[in-house]
């Protein structure tokens, strides 16, 4: 075969052999792009369920801040006085006497109702029950207008809807009969008559016996210890502090607390009075 016939050969056959290799590699750059179009609208999605989850994420907190914010305003106006707008007061419970603070629900009891309850509230159940009369001074400061002979806290909050009471007292009212004499556990009427030192007293002792003289309570050193235990012949409870030290030495020590012998602290304030007298 001469050399043209094989160049002729040569170019028939060329076109034919780069055919199938065109094909395939435009076959490759389709399945390519099929590829990148699946990924990128795959990431797309992705990208998109991202933003819609970040945009719920952000409504459900603005939703959370506006429900804060509800509250908060609902808690705050829970304390707002019935007549002075501008007024606020701490709720206080009628029962207990004690502060009804935090989240805790303010419960509502009517003056009406509150009167039925009188058997394990009153003073005559008191008196009965701990067999020992209640001091004229120490009854005032329990006495709440319209409701005579019941161990009442003058300080609790009231409106239309009636006086504040705290959930356990409420409950524990609501739960036992009215003809019941049992009172809440932490009410006043439950042996938690205490009081507040009077601001003028009879002085008992010395030159000035038989006058009144005025006794600041906020310092300690016008009430003497004697004067304490006087005042408060029953002390459950006592407490030793003792601590050493020197120069260029730090402080130590150590607290003690314990239960008291209720026996011998009366006995102590019942002799006192007499020590005194003989003496004088």
């Amino acid at each position: 075969m001469s050399t043209a016939n094989r160049a002729h050969q040569n170019s028939n056959l060329s076109p034919g052999n780069n055919r199938p290799k065109a094909r395939k590699s435009i076959s490759k750059c389709h399945h390519k792009s099929s590829k990148s179009k699946k990924t990128s609208i795959t990431q797309q999605a992705r990208m998109n369920a991202i933003a819609a989850k970040s945009l719920k994420k952000k409504k459900d907190l603005r939703n959370a801040i506006i429900s804060s914010i509800r509250n908060a305003i609902k808690f705050l106006h829970r304390t707002g006085h019935d007549k002075k707008t501008s007024f606020h007061q701490m709720p206080v419970c009628i029962c207990c006497d004690n502060f009804i603070i935090g989240t805790e629900r303010v419960h509502r009891m009517k003056k009406e109702t509150l009167k039925k309850y009188e058997p394990c509230l009153g003073i005559t159940s008191y008196e009965h029950f701990h067999n020992e009369r209640l001091h004229p001074l120490l009854i005032k400061q329990y006495r709440v207008k319209g409701l005579r002979g019941m161990l009442l806290s003058p300080r609790a909050n009231k409106n239309k809807d009636g006086y504040s009471m705290c959930s356990s007292c409420y409950t524990t009212l609501r739960r036992n009969s009215q003809s019941d004499t049992k009172p809440p556990k932490f009410s006043i009427a439950n042996g938690f008559v205490i009081g507040s030192f009077p601001k003028v007293i009879p002085v008992a002792t010395g030159k000035l016996k038989g006058t009144r003289r005025v006794v600041n309570v906020e310092d300690e050193t016008d009430i003497s210890e004697v004067m304490r235990t006087l005042i408060s012949p029953v002390r459950p409870y006592g407490y030793v502090m003792a601590y050493t030290g020197g120069k260029h030495a730090k402080i130590k020590g150590h607290y003690q607390f314990f239960e008291m012998n209720r026996e011998k602290s009366m006995l102590v304030c019942t002799l006192y009075p007499r020590m005194i007298r003989m003496s004088t």
